[in-house]
């Protein structure tokens, strides 16, 4: 998921200007766009199924989820599948969207509290299905288990080992 957040920090915050600038060219762009999110999105959809089919199967999971954990997984499906659909879709069919011109615009004026809402006019329906379901996704965050992503134990990589000790039974002692 990280590459995912990546990825979209780089393709959403960066004005296409930036990438100009730097003589990245809209093919190189878009050849690096597709496979390194393709990658990224299919090692996401192989994460999410692991994580519903443990959800589903295991019971003693199934026995310990809220309704903010299956909310949760379902968001984080159709956000998922709605990105990989959108993307290919529009690459597949080449419509010649580009999502530089339109949504990232857009998603900069947001953060800025200036939306322009004309620059989603033309977006394409899983574009916005995408885009809807991870605003829902952020709106629940913290109130899921997900938060738990922002609890970073750096300290427990410098920790020294647990060291676990058989009970030696004595007699006399009590059960």
């Amino acid at each position: 998921m990280i590459l995912v957040f990546f990825g979209h920090v780089a393709g959403l915050l960066i004005p296409i200007e930036v990438y100009y600038a730097l003589g990245v060219s809209d093919e190189f762009y878009h050849t690096m766009a597709v496979w390194g999110g393709g990658i990224a999105g299919l090692m996401a959809v192989v994460g999410i199924f692991l994580l519903l089919i443990r959800r589903f199967s295991v019971k003693r999971v199934r026995a310990t989820s809220s309704l903010g954990d299956f909310i949760a997984i379902i968001l984080l499906t159709i956000t998922i599948v709605a990105d990989l659909v959108a993307t290919g879709t529009n690459t597949v069919a080449d419509s010649g969207f580009d999502y530089r011109t339109t949504i990232n615009p857009w998603v900069r004026g947001l953060l800025t509290f200036k939306p322009d809402a004309a620059f989603m006019e033309t977006v394409p329906l899983p574009f916005k299905i995408h885009m809807v379901s991870a605003f829902a996704l952020f709106g629940i965050w913290p109130f899921t288990r997900l938060v738990h992503v922002f609890s970073l134990p750096l300290l427990y990589l410098h920790r020294g080992y647990v060291l676990y000790r058989k009970r030696i039974k004595t007699a006399g002692a009590h059960k």
